[in-house]
């Protein structure tokens, strides 16, 4: 048995910090274990701190590999075990393939295959190389299920109707295209020779009515194809950002946004696939063997000579399959890439024009706009050299045919008319049947499209929900092309807080291969209790406050809301009883009275008012013109930092929370403000928790709990900070 051609993959890195893992599973890959970055995260997740060289030999020595780190020189490239890890700007890792005379091939996560000269290697190339080999351990083995398109559309069944619908439609358009040569044939043959005009315009009016025919089947077919295509778009998105939605914060923490928004996107030709590329690829098959038959039956031949240019072109595709699978995976890359700066410069224009940056982030766009026209021109001259060999293909296939069918013509092998019928469908076949190839490829690529959606839809959720996406139940021919979904209102709590905390033995690391942040961590949040919690910065008091939230899972330990465990709640019941303001609060588009009441499709305006009221902003937004109504959003704002922080205050009140947790949460406020703000909490029957650093806000706590090297500690007792005891009146409610 032949030993199986060991092929190097490249996959793309879809965290900021996994370029380690990727390697990782390339080199598996080589070596025969088809393991996925997925599946090494799983195993080990990496943070936002990145991955050590002593990190990552242990990564690879569970899955039977050894990793080796040694000091090279550029020069011993060549002659050292491939493919190797190298230690690239300091900050990244790649993969060499292979490196011969003054050519290396690069395999790298962020920018895909680079054939790079020595000197721009030497350039990159820290002189740290990591060898990977596997060890008795090591087992080759297939890659688990991947993503298909089931998962995405929920069942065929859904789209059955529309598939049938353009199936036949297609069938029709066939037939009436394939039945012109046959009348053809018979006025050349029939009609001339014989001059019955009769024949004639019978032929005409059956062809004028076939066109008629043709041009109606044709506007139907596209128009359900239009509206199912665009129904299913819909649906198949709507799905993905559903189950995005509930994906836990960390995952949108160690991914860029522009290749987030690159993900969904590939639903675009997912749904061009699916009701038109599929539908046609059927119709394709079928054609392609009725017009070979009829090609055979007419001239055997011909019939090979069809066959033998479709093989050759077979043979250009095939070859140049994997090219076009890492052109395209380049190009998606850099479009995220691309986008995601385009975004970041937008979102932070204020830095931009303040630093005078606008000369340096334009550069910047630049470089990044140049590699996707790069990436553009590369895949474009796969798509070209590919097109050209189907033009040549086609023409000496002409050349050829003309040439057997004229001999068949002078030896009265075959008539005029049956010359022109075969090569009608001579024609016809070649075009069709290289339209199958390419839609055949087209499907062999959906890989790289499922690769990218792949990483949303196997990502477990929140509550630990497998990957299963939320079903839409909306049938797609019903449906009308033009959706609106109403805004559904915020979760009705099930199980009621009253505001106790209880924090038990808890430990936090943001990887297995991380110190941990939080070590042993206790302490008892009595209801009503105003608690400041300080630190240092860094200490990990955010990060205590994502654990309560329920936005990162806890290593060891656990946390309790009154007698409930949050490893049995839902989250977002949880989350509706606790009101946050962080100082990484955003507004939202639209209104300002839509951005307190937190998008509430029924707002209560009195409700808003009040909580406005609390967080001494009421004023400032009632004398404006527009008042309640003024349109915000994420950049553009007629209020100031401090305003705009009373406004997340007023949105963190609005619905009654038992809890409030505040990260700085007065940290813009002046001291007249803030000392109106905390003494409207004061009298507040919600237990609050606030992250704080400044004396006076920790003055109005009536506990102060400090976190130092992980570890947690009551120093009401220790310090003065002229603690005021809780009203009894505020415990009682």
């Amino acid at each position: 048995m032949r030993p199986r051609k060991r092929r190097l993959p490249m996959i793309f890195q879809t965290e900021t910090a996994e370029c380690g893992l990727t390697c990782l599973a390339m080199v598996a890959g080589y070596h025969g274990m088809n393991i996925s970055v997925s599946d090494l995260r799983a195993r080990s997740p990496v943070s936002l701190k990145g991955l050590s060289m002593r990190g990552l030999s242990k990564i690879a020595s569970q899955i039977g590999m050894n990793a080796r780190v040694v000091r090279c020189e550029i020069d011993d490239l060549r002659i050292i075990s491939r493919p190797a890890l190298l230690h690239w700007d300091l900050q990244h890792l790649v993969v060499l393939k292979r490196a011969t005379g003054n050519k290396f091939v690069i395999h790298d996560p962020s920018r895909g295959i680079r054939v790079l000269r020595r000197g721009e290697v030497s350039d990159h190339f820290t002189g740290i190389l990591i060898e990977l080999n596997p060890t008795s351990d090591f087992k080759k083995a297939a890659r688990k299920r991947r993503l298909s398109i089931l998962d995405l559309i929920g069942s065929i069944r859904r789209i059955r109707p529309t598939l049938l619908q353009v199936l036949a439609l297609s069938i029709l358009l066939e037939l009436l295209v394939l039945i012109q040569p046959l009348f053809i044939r018979s006025v050349v043959d029939l009609a001339i020779a014989n001059r019955d005009l009769a024949l004639v315009h019978a032929v005409a009016g059956i062809l004028a009515f076939a066109a008629l025919l043709h041009g109606f089947a044709n506007f139907t077919r596209d128009y359900a194809v239009l509206r199912a295509g665009t129904t299913l778009n819909f649906q198949m998105t709507q799905r993905i950002f559903g189950h995005a939605l509930k994906l836990p914060l960390g995952f949108f923490e160690r991914r860029p946004i522009g290749h987030l928004i690159e993900r969904y996107r590939a639903t675009d030709y997912l749904e061009d696939f699916l009701i038109s590329s599929l539908p046609l690829a059927l119709i394709d098959g079928l054609v392609t063997v009725f017009s070979l038959s009829l090609v055979f039956f007419l001239s055997i031949p011909l019939g090979f000579l069809s066959v033998f240019t479709l093989a050759a072109y077979f043979g250009v595709r095939a070859s140049r399959y994997q090219a076009t699978r890492t052109r395209e995976q380049d190009l998606v890359w850099s479009k995220g890439e691309e986008n995601g700066y385009l975004i970041e410069t937008l979102e932070s224009i204020f830095t931009t024009k303040v630093n005078a940056l606008e000369e340096n982030r334009f550069g910047n766009w630049s470089n990044y706009y140049a590699a996707l026209i790069g990436a553009q021109r590369r895949f474009g001259t796969v798509n070209i050299t590919q097109r050209s060999a189907k033009i040549a293909l086609i023409g000496l296939n002409l050349a050829a045919f003309i040439l057997i069918a004229t001999s068949g013509v002078f030896s009265r092998a075959m008539t005029i008319g049956t010359l022109f019928a075969i090569l009608f469908y001579n024609s016809h076949f070649i075009i069709r049947s290289m339209t199958l190839v390419e839609r055949i490829f087209e499907f062999r690529l959906l890989g790289v499209r499922l690769d990218r959606l792949e990483d949303i839809v196997f990502t477990e959720t929140e509550m630990g929900q497998p990957h299963q996406l939320p079903d839409v139940a909306e049938p797609l021919i019903e449906a009308e092309p033009t959706i609106s979904v109403e805004p559904k209102p915020a979760v009705e709590p099930t199980v009621s807080l009253k505001g106790g905390i209880t924090i038990r033995n808890l430990s936090f690391r943001y990887s297995p291969v991380d110190d941990l942040v939080l070590r042993d961590v206790s302490c008892q949040i009595e209801r009503g209790e105003f608690v400041a919690l300080v630190g240092e910065n860094g200490a990990g008091k955010t990060t205590l406050m994502k654990l309560l939230l329920g936005l990162y899972v806890a290593t060891d330990g656990t946390i309790f809301y009154d007698e409930a465990d949050i490893r049995q709640m839902e989250l977002p019941i949880l989350r509706s009883q606790i009101g946050v303001v962080t100082q990484s609060d955003r507004l939202l588009t639209g209104t300002v009275a839509e951005n307190i009441a937190l998008f509430d499709p029924e707002i209560d305006m009195e409700q808003v008012a009040e909580c406005a009221e609390l967080a001494c902003i009421r004023r400032d937004i009632e004398k404006i013109p527009m008042g309640y109504s003024t349109r915000v959003g994420n950049i553009g704002s007629p209020f100031s930092q401090g305003q705009t922080q009373k406004i997340f205050l007023a949105r963190a009140l609005y619905r009654r929370p038992r809890i409030l947790i505040m990260d700085e949460g007065t940290a813009n406020l002046d001291a007249t403000s803030e000392d109106s703000v905390l003494t409207n909490l004061e009298n507040l029957p919600l237990t609050k928790l606030m992250i704080a650093h400044r004396a006076a806000t920790i003055r109005r706590a009536t506990r102060v709990l400090s976190l130092h090297s992980g570890g947690l500690s009551d120093i009401s007792q220790t310090r003065d900070f002229g603690r005021r005891p809780v009203d009894p009146a505020v415990e009682t409610k």
